[in-house]
């Protein structure tokens, strides 16, 4: 088994693998409340298949700094895809620089990281892809469950998020991130998107429809899993995503 390293990018802590036989990195974006050590079990999993990771935790969440919400995370993600492209991450430990492969950047999106990270569709170059799990695909029609969220981060992962309440309202009520469905048709050939018929926190309906109205082609189903956060994947999972990249 190989170490996660750690790097510290302007605020933004994310934990990388790097695979030498890999022109592929997979950029793991988190659901809420994410759970670090499974995103780690993910990263060991996709070495496995040859694909380097690297999986960055928004601003303030866990130990990166700033305050979460106060700005647009996607611009949190936008810092790291650059810094894929143009950079190198700078182990926090042995303090070596690492060049993660960039040839094809594949952003992975889980539930809320879909909202955040639409922004960057604007910047996919040719060969780059996404891949949507479960996504919550509309932040003012789940309003209500995000409210829910909010309490129970509030309560038990206190230590881990911090935000203001105004922000968090800010996101429900549709202020803080753009849906802007014309970038998504534009970059539909460039999406996959895997969901569940047994997901009871964003129904299969609800995707099915988005998937419509987007022209987003390449859609994968499956059953039994229910909602697809990384703690769920499995030998099926890692082989849909091998096939996609």
């Amino acid at each position: 088994m190989s170490y996660v390293l750690r790097a510290n990018t302007e605020g933004i802590i994310s934990e990388f693998l790097l695979s030498k036989d890999s022109e592929t990195t997979l950029v793991l974006l988190d659901g809420l409340p994410s759970n670090v050590s499974c995103k780690r079990d993910v990263m060991q999993k996709l070495l496995q298949i040859w694909v380097s990771s690297v999986a960055p935790r928004y601003k303030w969440t866990w130990e990166s700094e700033w305050i979460f919400l106060d700005h647009n995370p996607a611009d949190d993600i936008k810092m790291i895809i650059s810094t894929i492209r143009e950079w190198e991450f700078i182990d926090l430990y042995n303090h070596i620089p690492y060049k993660l492969p960039h040839k094809k950047i594949i952003i992975v999106w889980v539930s809320f990281g879909w909202i955040v990270a639409l922004d960057c569709l604007k910047d996919l170059w040719i060969n780059d892809k996404c891949i949507l799990f479960s996504p919550l695909c509309d932040v003012v029609k789940f309003s209500h469950d995000l409210m829910e969220i909010r309490d129970f981060v509030k309560e038990w992962f206190w230590r881990a998020y911090n935000f203001s309440l105004k922000d968090w309202d800010d996101m429900v009520n549709g202020n803080l991130f753009e849906t802007d469905y014309s970038v998504i048709r534009e970059k539909s050939d460039k999406i996959s998107l895997v969901y569940d018929e047994d997901d009871k926190s964003i129904l299969a309906s609800d995707l099915l429809k988005f998937c419509e109205e987007t022209n987003i082609m390449n859609i994968k189903k499956l059953n039994w899993y229910g909602h697809l956060s990384y703690s769920k994947w499995d030998d099926n999972i890692y082989d849909i995503i091998s096939k996609i990249i």
